[in-house]
């Protein structure tokens, strides 16, 4: 096995003054680098032998910090709010300017898991510089995809609701699902979930729109014995981009060495990332 590639860190202070932390794992010479956004409450470090996969296939990584997780110097309280608006319209263009401008030569490509895949699908509309959408575990959350599931879904989406404007914060890790989150985080995600309609919260940009005019590659995975993400909201997500070109899978316990679950598969990432290049491949030959 080569040696993995050694992690570099960027840090960076936002116009809010707010700062964070990206991970970078850069081989030498990589062309491309890809950009990961994480899961609910997830620290960008939990992704680190995923970033070590791609790296050791010759494709750098540059692991998102999303706001209030991690390294982030802000923590959600009800005094501290943030929502999809400062991850998307502040922290993910001002960090990106900074990368195209270290690395000026690279093709970026852009992914996530779970909501993190939501937020690229959102941010990769407003981008436009991104040369692939890379979606691994994630769908669009709207309770009407889970079928049978549908109205308990819809009655804990109210509740985490109700109990996020009742503290001022998403309570996360008393809850044991996700972190701490800013309320309007909360609004965002549960906007999409009763609706199935993107939203940033207090951006007059019409996203959906956005969306349905992305003609990004997309390369997709979706796990089979995941309880979190539905075949049909997995389905749901995609369909919104319907000019884009796609490439999807459905990966079950082999070829993965893991249960094939929401979460399981960050410990033995290599088969994720293989199918992947293998989709681009195809992509690629069909072009």
């Amino acid at each position: 096995m080569e040696n993995p590639v050694s992690l570099s860190i960027l840090e960076h202070r936002f116009s809010d003054g707010a700062i964070n932390q990206w991970r970078l794992f850069m081989p030498d010479a990589c062309e491309r680098v890809l950009v990961w956004m994480p899961a609910l409450g997830v620290a960008a470090r939990n992704y680190d032998r995923w970033a070590q996969a791609w790296a050791r296939q010759g494709v750098g990584v540059a692991l998102v910090e999303c706001r209030g997780n991690g390294a982030s110097s802000l923590r959600a309280s009800r005094r501290v709010d943030f929502g999809y608006h400062e991850v998307l319209e502040i922290e993910m263009p001002e960090m990106m300017a900074v990368l195209r401008q270290i690395y000026p030569q690279k093709r970026w490509w852009l992914g996530g898991h779970s909501l993190g895949g939501q937020l690229a699908t959102l941010y990769n509309a407003l981008d436009g510089g991104f040369e692939r959408l890379l979606l691994v575990g994630t769908g669009a959350p709207w309770y009407r995809c889970y079928g049978s599931k549908g109205k308990y879904y819809y009655l804990l989406i109210q509740m985490a609701r109700l109990l996020t404007e009742v503290l001022g914060y998403y309570p996360g890790k008393r809850l044991k699902f996700g972190g701490n989150e800013g309320r309007r985080c909360v609004r965002d995600w549960s906007h999409s979930a009763l609706t199935g309609q993107f939203v940033i919260g207090g951006s007059a940009l019409d996203v959906e729109q956005r969306i349905a005019q992305v003609i990004t590659p997309v390369l997709s995975i979706w796990f089979q014995q995941d309880p979190l993400i539905s075949v049909e909201g997995w389905q749901y997500l995609l369909d919104k981009m319907p000019r884009a070109e796609k490439r999807v899978e459905t990966m079950g316990s082999p070829p993965l060495q893991v249960p094939a679950d929401h979460f399981a598969w960050m410990k033995a990432p290599a088969p994720v990332v293989e199918a992947l290049l293998k989709m681009n491949k195809t992509l690629n030959e069909a072009s």
